[in-house]
């Protein structure tokens, strides 16, 4: 009883100071899948440091050491502990994450509501505004100071179903700056299923030719740029143009393109229960059947239709090309294809695979290693690009 009444009062200031270390480093440990022993370590870290506060040699000069030792063994079982080593611990973080969230019961409702909202401003030195065509509307980013003879087109992802929101317009930003400056047109194409294929790509032209007709941009002096179902009107857009025998774009930039509709390639098996984005749980999948976006927006059609799975397109005659994916994707074979059949036809094209990340990582901007890298050489694909102009 004596022991008891000598023991020494815990403040509640020492709980939330442990809680604000702890629960962080429990989340991590979840959403990397980390090997058990880092769970031991955390756990123990955990426990040491709450019975060291709760002993009687407990001093006031103890705590930042403790809580400072406390931490770092914590964070070392969750360094020690992770899957892979090829792959930044924040960039494992990052998959993580985007597995919890997309397999919460109410993701979808979830994400909807995240998209309808705008807190973005454009940042000092950059102007907005909005342009009407036929049957979309486009943002246009301009700097105050820049290139003004070149531009970018960004075609937003979002399977068909999802419009611009605050993410495109922060990588709106991110293209200009990398493109010396060049405005950016992000077109707000029409949605499925409100309104069918070929709608969205109907409106892609339509923002080509508002580009170069009414604001006065060379062909060659364009970019066309698109991540997943972006990616694949990227591409789509400029084999439909160069079909009808019209100029085509400087260049093409597609992240993680949703370019195979029909699921035939094989990272929609290998990648089935890794891939974070539309991946599912190993005891739900029967191992046969492929995976991927889960959309009908084929609606009966050839899923198999170069200009609806630009996978199957011929790219003769293409612009250079810049595609990128994360080794995690459902969608990897469908960006393999694209690279296959572009360097069958002598195509510049460029496909690199970033090992550990997830469908469109390139949306973390400057929050992971591995997005910085994927910018880097997105500008040095523009950079070059750019310079082939005659003259130059």
């Amino acid at each position: 009883m004596t022991e008891k009444l000598n023991r020494p009062r815990v403040p509640k200031r020492f709980y939330f100071l442990t809680l604000l270390i702890f629960v962080p480093i429990f989340y991590c440990l979840l959403a990397i899948r980390a090997h058990w022993y880092g769970w031991g370590i955390a756990v123990v870290a955990f426990a040491g440091l709450v019975a060291i506060r709760r002993s009687r040699f407990w001093r006031g000069w103890h705590a930042p050491l403790c809580f400072m030792l406390a931490f770092l063994a914590a964070y070392a079982g969750l360094s020690l502990s992770r899957p892979r080593w090829d792959v930044s611990l924040p960039g494992q973080i990052g998959g993580g994450t985007v597995w919890l969230f997309t397999h919460l019961p109410a993701e979808e409702e979830m994400t909807a509501g995240m998209m309808g909202l705008s807190v973005w401003r454009p940042p000092e030195g950059y102007r907005v505004e909005t342009v009407q065509l036929p049957a979309s509307t486009i943002e246009v980013l301009t700097p105050d100071e820049g290139s003004g003879d070149w531009a970018v087109l960004q075609l937003h992802g979002g399977a068909f179903v999802s419009g611009v929101n605050d993410l495109y317009r922060m990588m709106a930003v991110k293209y200009s700056s990398l493109a010396a400056g060049a405005s950016v047109y992000t077109l707000d194409y029409r949605l499925w299923p409100q309104h069918a294929y070929p709608s969205q790509q109907n409106d892609a032209m339509d923002a080509w030719a508002y580009l170069t007709g009414t604001a006065g941009y060379a062909a060659d002096h364009i970019f066309v740029v698109g991540d997943s179902a972006g990616g694949n009107l990227a591409l789509s857009l400029t084999l439909r143009l160069r079909d009808e025998g019209k100029e085509l774009p400087a260049g093409i930039v597609a992240l993680s393109p949703w370019a195979d509709l029909s699921n035939s390639g094989p990272s929609h098996l290998y990648n089935a229960t890794s891939d974070p984005s539309f991946g599912v749980e190993s005891d739900e999948w029967d191992g046969v059947t492929p995976v991927g976006v889960d959309s009908t927006y084929p609606d009966g059609l050839n899923a198999q239709t170069p200009y609806l799975s630009p996978s199957f397109g011929d790219y003769a005659g293409f612009p250079p090309m810049l595609l990128q994916a994360g080794d995690l994707e459902v969608l990897l074979s469908d960006s393999q294809m694209v690279y296959d059949n572009a360097i069958s036809h002598g195509v510049d094209c460029t496909f690199t695979v970033y090992p550990g990340m997830f469908h469109v990582f390139q949306g973390s901007l400057d929050l992971l290693p591995e997005s910085r890298a994927a910018w880097e050489e997105i500008g040095a694909f523009l950079t070059r690009v750019m310079g082939q102009e005659p003259g130059v």
